[in-house]
């Protein structure tokens, strides 16, 4: 691993079964979950239970549910009423943070993942791995959130792509997209970018196959 990692691609593409074979190796090498190394979801996905991370093959491991990128910060670190901050007791021995689902937290994960990898650089002269998963682009094939400035600073980009389910099976292409689907059909550029709740569904599309009704085109003043 090196010090910031990207897991990144459209639903299906194994992500998450990538940051999770690289949390069970650190297992079998007998580092201590909660101790030498720290895994966190988005509180919002909660489709396996509230403190669990899995991938679609049923892969999972036990995570600390995050609502924000200060839930992160603060389960490392103290601040004190003069702002000074300081490790949490025993977090020295930290060797790894992993974060999923990373499209879902809010603009300062950016920040909070590069003040980790600084502060244990320049404090304690240790290296720290940090691997964050997470969408590249959303259903509407645009930048999800505070991926691109994660991408922005990552020392490693691993770009996952699926498979397309609308192709002839013998010869599938490369999905890069995900693709909403409202009772079977593609759902419009104008729908929420995060649905609570509602019939939709997801599947990975190649580029012939992805379509977004009711995008714009450019427009140039």
């Amino acid at each position: 691993m090196t010090p910031i990692e990207v897991e990144t691609g459209p639903m299906f593409s194994g992500k998450t079964t990538q940051l999770l074979d690289l949390a069970n190796k650190l297992i079998v090498a007998g580092e201590v979950q909660g101790t030498d190394f720290l895994v966190f979801n988005h509180a919002s996905d909660n489709r396996y239970g509230e403190n669990v991370i899995s991938s679609h093959g049923h892969i999972s491991i036990e995570a600390i549910p995050a609502k924000s990128s200060k839930d992160i910060f603060d389960t490392v670190f103290d601040v004190d009423d003069q702002n000074n901050i300081t490790l949490k007791t025993n977090r020295e021995q930290l060797t790894t943070v992993f974060i999923d689902e990373g499209q879902f937290f809010d603009m300062n994960l950016p920040i909070v993942v590069e003040f980790i990898d600084r502060y244990y650089r320049e404090n304690l002269g240790l290296s720290i791995n940090i691997v964050c998963a997470g969408l590249d682009m959303d259903f509407r094939g645009e930048p999800f959130g505070p991926m691109p400035n994660i991408l922005a600073i990552a020392n490693k980009v691993n770009k996952f792509v699926a498979v397309c389910k609308e192709c002839n099976k013998r010869t599938p292409r490369n999905a890069q997209y995900t693709q909403r689907l409202i009772d079977g059909k593609p759902a419009s550029y104008n729908d929420p970018i995060i649905l609570v709740a509602g019939e939709e569904s997801y599947t990975a599309r190649c580029q012939k196959h992805y379509k977004v009704p009711n995008k714009p085109s450019p427009h140039f003043e």
